[in-house]
């Protein structure tokens, strides 16, 4: 059965079909994981996160050959700066990934280019949705930042279940201003090229929000 015919069998648009999709795998996902209910639930994590990328594009409507171009560059310039970073240390810090998020290419796994994408992409739906009239400049500056804002949250979550891990598990100040940088770079091309709109794009950041934000707390 296709995402098209459980969405016309239960009469809703394809953007509160998706919306509600997002907001149970987060919220229930993390119910899971911190209670442990199920053991090594956390393994599906790639597989949330191919399926909020594909929400996402679903709804965003028709692909554009630019949107296909940025997205191209955002996958490949996350993944690109991620195996520079953890196999030198000269980028974030000295990190190393475990084997949670799967399979990986130069001790990376390929799904952090996944999450980069749809960062980049949530972000600035964000954004535009606000303060579309904005200088693209200034919006990339705030899209990035809200990138940051995310990772902060994410970090602790991230040790503890093995997505990555730090030396001494200590996270470094310049992990955070490489994140700001890089997402800055990421959106400037994002928000000077095309004008992102979709409302289960800001959906998808807030649950995620959610999701680490309740992971922290328990």
């Amino acid at each position: 059965m296709t995402i098209q015919t459980i969405q016309s069998v239960i009469n809703i648009t394809k953007h509160q079909f998706a919306i509600s999709l997002i907001f149970t795998m987060h919220i229930a996902g993390a119910i899971i994981i911190s209670e442990n209910l199920i053991e090594n639930f956390v393994l599906l994590t790639p597989f949330n996160l191919i399926t909020s990328l594909v929400l996402i594009l679903w709804t965003n409507g028709k692909i554009s050959k630019s949107l296909l171009l940025i997205s191209i560059i955002c996958f490949i310039t996350g993944l690109t700066f991620e195996i520079i970073g953890t196999n030198t240390g000269l980028i974030f810090g000295d990190y190393t990934y475990g084997q949670t998020l799967g399979f990986q290419v130069g001790h990376v796994p390929l799904i952090i280019g996944v999450n980069w994408l749809i960062l980049v992409y949530s972000s600035a739906a964000i954004v535009n949705y606000f303060i579309a009239q904005t200088p693209w400049l200034i919006k990339a500056a705030i899209s990035a930042g809200l990138m940051v804002s995310l990772d902060f949250f994410i970090e602790p979550v991230a040790i503890k279940y093995d997505f990555w891990s730090w030396t001494n598990g200590f996270i470094p100040i310049q992990n955070y201003i490489a994140w700001f940088l890089i997402a800055f770079f990421l959106l400037s091309i994002t928000h000077r090229t095309i004008i992102i709109k979709n409302k289960t794009a800001i959906a998808l950041f807030v649950a995620q929000s959610l999701f680490f934000i309740i992971l922290n707390l328990t």
